[in-house]
């Protein structure tokens, strides 16, 4: 299926369980463009929280049959630098979680890394 002329949107999960604020935040990603998954495997997400309850396979899967995603792909480490030079994304969309804390340095460079083409953070 070749994509539309809509712009790319990419955002990332770590989560098992999806929950409405998920949801909430997939449809305004989904708004703006065509949107891209990236999935964390089960080491990288064991690496700053628990072991995943749901496995990597089965998480794929699960973003896969969301209305409205177009596709699902493995994001190998928390930081985005390289997902995003590879997709080039108009739009990287994320919570408020990274913000403050541990994640804070990755958003910093994500803004960093989408400003070589003009991307954004939504």
């Amino acid at each position: 299926m070749p994509i539309n002329k809509k712009p790319l949107v990419y955002m990332c999960f770590s989560t098992d369980i999806i929950h409405s604020g998920h949801i909430s935040i997939i449809k305004k990603a989904q708004a703006l463009g065509n949107l891209i998954i990236g999935a964390l495997p089960d080491d990288v997400i064991a690496s700053y929280r628990h072991f995943p309850i749901v496995p990597y396979e089965e998480r794929v899967a699960l973003y896969k049959n969301i209305t409205g995603v177009y596709k699902v792909i493995k994001q190998e480490t928390w930081g985005y630098k390289e997902v995003l030079r590879k997709l080039k994304p108009d739009y990287l969309v994320h919570g408020d979680d990274w913000k403050e804390g541990f994640q804070k340095p990755i958003r910093e460079e994500a803004i960093s890394v989408l400003s070589e083409w003009g991307g954004g953070i939504s």
